[in-house]
């Protein structure tokens, strides 16, 4: 390749590089716009995790699960799924109540933001999700995303997880100073419980995007030696991949979830 020819190409990467940059730039503009004028009151989630006023102290751990059981059968029955009977869940739920005060104890602030997911059976919620089951998050427009490497584990029994649904996961290090130090033991339970199934319902159940911007290590997965499986929210679509942890540069979270069995 003659001087003048890789001068070319250099500049051809560089306006690449910059078009992807200003693209990226309107597609988290176009989310912003279009969430702020779809939204949803909060008091009526449309596909949304149970709302939780008060702390479970508050209440009985019966009232409190029959509450999460009929706001979870609401949100899945908006999309089409129908969900186990009362019978099947309730019992699980209560064990949710009892995870969560222990976690309250511990970390007040914590607690607050943690709630219930249903996680269906693999053929149920149909990996990758489509767009078409995220209409109540009007910032997806796109078919999720997995990386053809990541191996789909089968699961033929609905699963029951407490999550940290905020915003953005915990700042805690990357994945390797997570698990050496057990920053995921909290209050007593080990809260590595999301992985690419338990992540994609999880963002299936929350109104608003999730990690855009950061992203979640996926610790229920191993990938291999120094590297993760992350989730995270990318011009319009939820992208699940494989990484190198050392190439995260800060940007990986991590969120607490248990799984109530």
């Amino acid at each position: 390749m003659l001087l003048s020819e890789l001068k070319e190409v250099i500049e051809i990467d560089s306006k690449i590089s910059s078009l992807h940059g200003e693209l990226n730039g309107l597609y988290q503009k176009r989310a912003r716009l279009v969430e702020a004028t779809t939204a949803k009151p909060v008091n009526s989630p449309a596909v949304g995790l149970p709302e939780r006023s008060e702390t479970p102290d508050m209440m009985t751990p019966q009232k409190w699960a029959k509450r999460v059981y009929d706001q979870s059968v609401k949100n899945w029955s908006d999309i089409g799924v129908q969900i186990p009977a009362k019978s099947t869940l309730l019992t699980k739920f209560k064990k949710a109540y009892g995870i969560l005060t222990a976690i309250s104890d511990e970390n007040p602030e914590l607690a607050k933001k943690m709630n219930v997911i249903l996680v269906p059976p693999t053929k149920k919620l149909n990996l990758p999700i489509e767009s078409k089951f995220r209409s109540h998050q009007p910032a997806v427009f796109d078919k999720d995303y997995i990386q053809p490497e990541i191996r789909l584990k089968e699961s033929k029994a609905w699963k029951v997880l407490l999550v940290y649904t905020s915003k953005h996961g915990l700042s805690l290090g990357d994945a390797a100073a997570i698990t050496k130090s057990k920053a995921y033991k909290i209050a007593g339970f080990d809260t590595r419980g999301l992985g690419l199934s338990e992540y994609l319902a999880m963002t299936l159940q929350v109104e608003s995007v999730v990690d855009q911007d950061t992203c979640t290590a996926l610790l229920r997965d191993p990938a291999g030696d120094n590297r993760v499986i992350v989730g995270q929210f990318v011009n319009g679509r939820y992208r699940v991949e494989i990484t190198d942890d050392e190439d995260l540069f800060g940007d990986v979270t991590f969120r607490p979830a248990v799984e109530v069995k």
